[in-house]
């Protein structure tokens, strides 16, 4: 009869170790699930577009011809006015830009703007996205940027 209670007392304390494993395993699941998981779910970063980066080289050439004319291009005179000197500017110290305006990455030219979007006393330049239109969602939204959007 001793045999036989040790027996018992032996199965039963192989069984508490067996939970206690099982136990301690699923709290390390849990445990990489929650601190792991998101790191490898998370989206990368997304490199600025064609068009975000051409946006912001018009853009700081518009300051630089700005802070060396004392005003920024007129309406009529454009964004190539950074390219080629307007007519009785004197103080022109260009181009501001190394190369032509490109066009947008679906083709399309900027929309320079002075006043700007919102009629204040600064500028925008937009990319209509890819319909060439105003407005739109996702790959047809607007991108535009300046100082007065």
């Amino acid at each position: 009869m001793v045999s036989m209670d040790r027996s018992k007392k032996e199965l039963s304390s192989s069984r508490i170790t067996l939970y206690r494993w099982i136990g301690g395993g699923c709290v390390l699941l849990l445990l990489g699930a929650y601190f792991i998981l998101p790191k490898i779910l998370a989206t990368p970063p997304v490199p600025p577009s064609k068009t975000q980066r051409d946006l912001t080289v018009i853009c700081n050439a518009i300051d630089h011809f700005s802070l060396e004319c004392g005003r920024y291009p007129l309406q009529k005179e454009g964004l190539q006015a950074l390219i080629e000197r307007p007519k009785a500017l004197a103080n022109w110290q260009g181009p501001y830009l190394k190369e032509p305006i490109p066009a947008d990455e679906w083709g399309n030219q900027y929309v320079y703007r002075i006043p700007g979007k919102n009629g204040k006393t600064g500028y925008s330049v937009t990319s209509y996205g890819a319909d060439g239109a105003p407005g739109g969602t996702g790959p047809a939204a607007d991108l535009i940027s300046g100082n007065d959007y």
